[in-house]
């Protein structure tokens, strides 16, 4: 699915990819309906549907699978071990 239809010259890229059901594709081609891709200040891409009403939503992508929820705190690196850290200087020595 595209916001920008491929057949009104929609490129075929991650920015302008929308996964939609079936119902909700045909529903959005509707007269009425637009819908605009683009990347957002994070970088995420991001679609922007308009209705008839004048009504806007904005959707984003879900995180990709085993990714932690937004605002989880990030584990602090581990420190490598003697053994690790022997085979690391040893390759970048080498």
């Amino acid at each position: 699915d595209h916001p920008k239809r491929a057949a009104d010259g929609g490129p075929t890229t991650a920015t302008n990819a929308q996964g939609l059901c079936e119902a909700c594709n045909y529903t959005k081609d509707t007269p009425g309906w637009h819908a605009r891709a683009h990347l957002d200040d994070t970088g995420t891409p991001t679609v922007v549907t308009t209705t008839p009403t004048g009504h806007t939503y904005t959707s984003h992508p879900p995180p990709p699978p085993g990714a932690p929820p937004p605002g989880a705190p990030r584990e602090a690196p581990r420190r490598p071990t003697r053994l690790e850290a022997y085979f690391r200087d040893l390759v970048l020595t080498a």
